[in-house]
């Protein structure tokens, strides 16, 4: 062969070899649906019209082989640590912006803060292309049985859009619980506030992302609690405004600076009310200095247990009372005076409707705003037809509200007798009802401290032969961090009902983001639920109280009548300044 026909030949071949092809750019939305994308008016529609404000389900978003991977990667390779609040029960991963490995995880965090996916969250929720940050805010929850998260609107430093990517187990019933909640909101004097029922309840389906936007006195929503053995597992995140000033609402750093401070939030207050006087009654004989006189003891035995009204027994409880600023006193009332267990049990056997108003009657009425509690409270006489609601309205009128008790309650704590009090009588239904602490709760700074009186009434614990409390610490195996034996009484806080007194957080970093997670608080002293046991405290500013939301697990309701009494300064008043209540308890007599 010449070398022209080589070269010919090698010409030939060069034309056609195929030419070199050029590098696939992988498409960052490939693992989505693309019946989901093609769909992006269809979701903005349904956005827009949903009720009780806009937000929308994306329905079978990726595709299940991918995400049944991202599934196993966290059961295997993510550490749950448990987080307990007012406000939360759950468990929580580290945030995933600070996720190292590689994996689906990761391949899911940096699709859903691509510009291809924020651009369609944005046509979706009506917002102009480029309104959301690339910034990642997200991490894995799993909520447990017994887990929950209560009523807020998510709106914390440049929020603007909050999602939840449901990694549940398939078939999820809605007998297992952990909704997603979703509350309507009323025009309030200054701004709006929550209804204490949801309108709207979407169950966490599997490959279901829910999202809305984030909008103070709109966006309430709450997670209900896991009744179920399985595990609700979620991804969970926030989209962030690029330009704060396209924000309709005002910067605001921290949660705490939500909770306003007391007086600039009585649009939705707690509706404690004013104070009113202690009366005395004019066929009651009363000593000229006050003091705790015999006709007071005569009086009060009526009512109160033999121990409580012996003067040994009331010096015992002065002396722990100064001790710790605290007491706990079992047994108080006699038992032919108070509600049955029988009668307690059977009010909560009635409640068989799911119903959010299950209990709510003309003597019990609804009581919200649910940010901030949610219980029922006795609108009922001591003449009321409801046996169990007459009783407690009795023992409040005719005890608690007292000149009387008053000047008990002075013998044993040492302090000033007071001369006014405010109070209600109220049930805390198992799995619906609660306080929260906020800033509204505290005392001026010019106000002396009041001194708690709080009586509760529960079915007692049943009794237990072996008990295993497992929920503390961190978990590794998401499966079931909890033991199938957990105990739940009362005494073991697992299924709440106690009353929490905590420091309120006066310093707070303007451009430290707020975390729930983070946020353990300083509790001062716990009182977990006991029948007939009146709990006194001595509260002073800077500190708050609530009561833990109470389980569906819980023995049953909490029912308690919740006094506060004003006393006023003087010479015979203990100095809240000498005695620091750091106790973990309180002291039992």
């Amino acid at each position: 062969m010449t070398n022209q026909e080589s070269s010919s030949e090698a010409a030939v071949e060069d034309q056609v070899k195929p030419a070199p092809k050029k590098a696939k750019t992988e498409d960052p939305l490939a693992p989505i649906s693309a019946t989901i994308l093609s769909q992006r008016d269809k979701f903005a529609t349904e956005y827009t019209s949903n009720t009780p404000y806009p937000h929308v389900i994306l329905p079978h978003l990726f595709d299940t082989v991918f995400l049944d991977q991202v599934v196993e990667e966290i059961k295997q390779n993510s550490s749950m640590t448990f987080k307990e609040s007012d406000l939360f029960k759950f468990y929580q991963s580290i945030d995933l912006a600070n996720l190292q490995s590689s994996g689906p995880v990761l391949q899911l965090r940096d699709l859903l803060y691509s510009t291809e996916w924020r651009h369609f969250m944005e046509d979706v929720a009506g917002l102009p292309r480029d309104t959301l940050a690339d910034r990642v805010d997200c991490a894995c929850n799993c909520h447990t049985t017994g887990c929950h998260l209560l009523c807020h609107d998510d709106v914390i430093t440049t929020r603007c859009l909050s999602y939840i990517l449901y990694l549940t187990e398939e078939d999820w019933t809605e007998e297992e619980g952990g909704a997603l909640e979703l509350y309507p909101s009323k025009e309030g004097e200054a701004k709006k506030i929550p209804d204490a029922i949801p309108s709207k309840v979407h169950r966490p389906l599997r490959n279901h992302l829910a999202m809305f936007k984030v909008e103070p006195g709109v966006s309430f929503h709450a997670v209900q609690e896991v009744f179920g053995s399985r595990p609700r597992l979620s991804l969970q995140g926030w989209y962030h405004y690029k330009d704060p000033s396209q924000m309709h609402h005002q910067h605001m750093p921290t949660l705490q600076m939500l909770k306003q401070v007391k007086g600039e939030d009585d649009d939705d207050s707690t509706g404690d009310g004013p104070y009113e006087p202690l009366v005395e009654s004019t066929d009651v004989e009363t000593s000229a200095d006050a003091s705790l006189t015999k006709e007071d003891l005569d009086y009060l035995a009526n009512y109160l247990d033999a121990t409580y009204i012996q003067p040994s027994e009331i010096k015992q409880i002065n002396d722990a009372f100064q001790d710790e600023s605290a007491v706990q006193l079992q047994n108080f009332f006699r038992s032919d005076v108070i509600p049955s267990q029988e009668e307690l049990k059977a009010a909560d056997i009635a409640l068989k409707s799911s119903s959010y108003s299950r209990g709510v009657t003309q003597e019990w009425k609804l009581v919200g705003p649910p940010h901030k509690q949610r219980h029922l409270e006795c609108i009922a006489g001591p003449d009321s037809k409801d046996t169990l609601g007459s009783k407690l309205s009795q023992l409040r009128s005719e005890v608690l509200q007292s000149p009387q008790f008053g000047r008990w309650l002075a013998a044993v704590t040492n302090l000033t007798p007071p001369t006014a009090y405010r109070g209600k009588t109220r049930r805390f239904r198992p799995g619906l009802d609660y306080t929260v602490a906020h800033h509204g709760l505290l005392l001026g700074q010019d106000e002396p401290p009041v001194l708690d009186a709080t009586m509760c009434f529960v079915v007692n614990s049943p009794v237990r032969d072996a008990i295993s409390t497992t929920m503390e610490g961190s978990k590794d195996d998401i499966e079931s961090p909890i033991e199938d034996e957990e105990d739940e009484s009362w005494e073991s806080g697992n299924v709440g009902g106690f009353e929490c007194y905590i420091e309120a957080d006066e310093e707070e970093g303007v451009d430290e983001e707020y975390n729930p997670a983070d946020e353990d608080g300083g509790e001062l002293l716990s009182v977990s639920a006991n029948n007939n046991t009146l709990s006194l405290v001595l509260r002073d500013t800077g500190t708050m109280r609530f009561v833990k939301y109470v389980s569906s697990r819980a023995p049953g309701s909490r029912w308690d009548i919740a006094m506060e009494y004003q006393i006023p300064e003087g010479d015979g008043a203990q100095d809240s300044d000498e005695e620091e209540n750091e106790g973990e308890g309180v002291k039992e007599a």
